[in-house]
């Protein structure tokens, strides 16, 4: 990005050639980005339910565990 801020400056016929190559890639990075940060959050939206099924599943043991001790079952 500093890359580009600087070939904004630059008048000659080289420069805004890189100017819209840099501009491009630069999209396609943001696009990929986008991506994979939605990829990851949906990714941890999983490992949270998991870990909270999880650990709703311990509690039930546990509940079961004390039941069987009482004899309440």
């Amino acid at each position: 990005k500093i890359e580009r801020e600087a070939l904004k400056k630059e008048t000659d016929a080289a420069s805004r050639d890189r100017l819209g190559k840099l501009e491009k890639e630069l999209s396609d990075l943001d696009q990929k980005s986008a991506a994979l940060t939605s990829r990851w959050k949906a990714e941890k939206q999983k490992l949270g339910s998991a870990q909270a099924l999880k650990a709703k599943l311990d509690q039930a043991r546990n509940e079961l565990d004390g039941a069987q001790r009482k004899g309440d079952l």
